[in-house]
């Protein structure tokens, strides 16, 4: 009789937040190995199975295209970007300096010191097509590190008008205050002391934010809703305190 195969589980770091729950699943690199990624890619295809069935969530994709080093992920996104009709939007780091154009004394001391100049901006491209685009898109650009993802029950145009208006407001470049649309980029420093109001405007009440960070070398799960027991039983292994303690 063979023997049948158990899945190995998935580690993760619990975040201590002062509010809601977070966790760090840690990747060796990005783009994820593939032996490594078939583990992660399972675990999340469960994950947010179980999470949209418990709470009628509904997935939005948004793609950090500056993140991609190579050509592959950026051909699969031109490729079928008929299909997952993509549109423009502007990243912002929330505990970052808010988006402006390099002053000539920066561009200056960069070039002195033989130095890349700060990025000028972090665009994403939202998939506005069906949701089996957005699926579609999830899947085939996941192991690369440039998702930002929102499992929500919110209208996405409500979505959208609430994290505009949180994030517009500080920048103060005209430059960078014409897109349509602007949305959170977080990583764990900036989780991690986030009150229940200020994840509310981030996230949302009965959403869950899922973001591959390069920062922190990981994919990012944050939401005010109570998911611990549902990761764990999709296979995650959590590390480090209960949260909220």
């Amino acid at each position: 009789m063979a023997a049948s195969t158990v899945n190995p589980a998935i580690p993760l770091r619990r975040l201590q937040m002062a509010a809601g729950e977070g966790y760090l699943l840690p990747v060796t690199k990005f783009p994820i190995p593939e032996q490594e990624f078939s583990q992660v890619r399972d675990f999340f295809q469960k994950l947010q199975t179980e999470l949209a069935s418990r709470w009628d969530l509904s997935l939005e994709v948004f793609i950090q295209l500056e993140q991609f080093e190579d050509d592959e992920p950026r051909e699969v996104f031109y490729r079928h970007a008929q299909q997952w009709i993509p549109e423009v939007g502007l990243g912002v780091w929330p505990d970052r300096e808010p988006p402006r154009v390099w002053t000539l004394e920066e561009f200056t001391q960069c070039a002195l010191a033989n130095k890349r100049p700060r990025p000028l901006m972090f665009q994403v491209f939202q998939i506005t097509g069906s949701p089996q685009a957005r699926i579609e898109a999830h899947e085939r650009l996941a192991e690369f590190g440039a998702l930002v993802e929102y499992l929500t029950d919110e209208d996405p145009e409500l979505l959208l008008q609430r994290t505009t208006a949180a994030l517009l407001p500080a920048i103060q470049d005209p430059t960078y205050t014409c897109f349509p649309f602007y949305v959170p980029l977080l990583e764990v420093k900036t989780l991690v002391g986030a009150t229940t109001e200020t994840l509310e405007t981030w996230i949302g009440q009965n959403s869950v934010y899922i973001r591959e960070s390069f920062e922190d070398c990981g994919i990012l799960i944050a939401s005010l809703l109570p998911i611990e027991q549902i990761v764990i039983a999709c296979g995650g292994e959590l590390a480090g305190r209960p949260q909220n303690t």
